[in-house]
């Protein structure tokens, strides 16, 4: 678990601690508590390096994208002359 919160930090997780800390920020600022809610799920996202779609599991890897797809055997490949 330490090792998910300290390590692997990309362009996409320090945006979303930004993005979580200015709608909580404005949230205070403005006293819409919708966007404490908002921050703060951002802020929860950045330090557990979760996203919405869940790519982190093994149902978005590399893994899977070699598989046969589901049409393969039904659909020909289209190749221009």
């Amino acid at each position: 678990m330490k090792d998910r919160i300290v390590k692997d930090w990309n362009i996409s997780r320090i945006l979303r601690s930004l993005l979580g800390l200015a709608a909580i920020a404005y949230a205070i600022y403005s006293g819409q508590y919708l966007f404490l809610i908002i921050g703060a799920l951002f802020i929860v996202q950045s330090i557990l390096n979760l996203s919405c779609c869940s790519c982190g599991t093994q149902a978005c890897g590399d893994e899977n994208r070699n598989k046969k797809g589901i049409y393969k055997d039904h659909i020909k490949e289209y190749k221009p002359k």
